[in-house]
């Protein structure tokens, strides 16, 4: 994470130095944890805006757990300003998964939650 992080500042610093301002920055990394950490470190360094999610994070079913995990823990601490959940799926699966993720945290309304309904015995 901490390598990701100096790259990421270096590369910050020369846009800054270039009178560059309109920076947005993402980290993202397959490894999950590794993803997250890089998050919480650079939002505590840099003002810009940052786009989250994990990359290649897979197949629906295993890309949307990853992904899942990873976007909600930084959305909850209040890091990122943009997602993206990238699947092995269309991309209209994608944008489903980000809509629940966000449904999720109450950040954003789109379409009824449904509950599914309960068994009587």
């Amino acid at each position: 994470a901490q390598q990701m992080v100096d790259a990421a500042l270096q590369q910050i610093r020369l846009l800054e130095s270039l009178d560059f301002g309109l920076i947005k920055v993402s980290l993202k990394a397959f490894d999950v944890p590794t993803t997250i950490e890089a998050y919480q470190d650079i939002a505590q360094k840099i003002p810009y805006p940052l786009h989250i999610g994990i990359t290649e994070a897979g197949t629906p079913r295993r890309g949307i757990i990853r992904s899942t995990v990873g976007i909600s823990t930084l959305l909850y601490q209040g890091i990122g300003d943009t997602i993206r959940v990238s699947l092995t799926a269309h991309p209209r699966e994608e944008v489903i998964a980000a809509y629940e993720i966000l449904k999720s945290l109450n950040l954003r309304q789109h379409g009824p939650i449904l509950v599914s309904p309960v068994d009587i015995l």
